[in-house]
């Protein structure tokens, strides 16, 4: 007796008269299978159904990802810092007005800025003109 499915497959196939097409030689169960040179390859299915579900999931994902990124952002500030008779301007946005102003700065010296001793300088002083504005 036969201890797999395989196996009584494979005496099936053996009892298989010449004129058989390979895709005899697939179970039932595996119909899913196509054949291409000769070998079984999985066929990659799926339902237009999935295709609805995988698409209606990655546009949700995507839409609470920007929801929660622009919910966050309640103030945006506007800093012109002036360092080194050089003059930068930035535009940032943050949950708190102090923080969005801190970041404008950051950005803003930036450019302005060579190596971390002059960027630490520049975030002290104080910026030229600042412009902010809650949402």
């Amino acid at each position: 007796m036969p201890n797999s499915i395989w196996a009584l497959r494979r005496q099936e196939i053996a009892t298989l008269e010449p004129p058989f097409r390979p895709a005899d030689l697939v179970l039932p169960s595996f119909r899913r299978y196509c054949v291409a040179d000769a070998y079984l390859i999985r066929k990659p299915v799926m339902t237009t159904r999935g295709k609805l579900l995988t698409t209606g999931m990655v546009l949700a994902f995507f839409l609470l990802l920007l929801y929660n990124t622009l919910s966050a952002q309640k103030a945006e500030c506007n800093v012109c810092v002036e360092f080194h008779n050089r003059r930068n301007c930035a535009t940032a946005s943050h949950s708190s007005e102090e923080e969005a102003a801190k970041s404008a700065q950051t950005t803003a010296c930036g450019p302005l800025a060579n190596g971390m001793n002059e960027s630490i300088a520049c975030g002290r002083i104080p910026p030229t003109s600042r412009v902010c504005r809650t949402r």
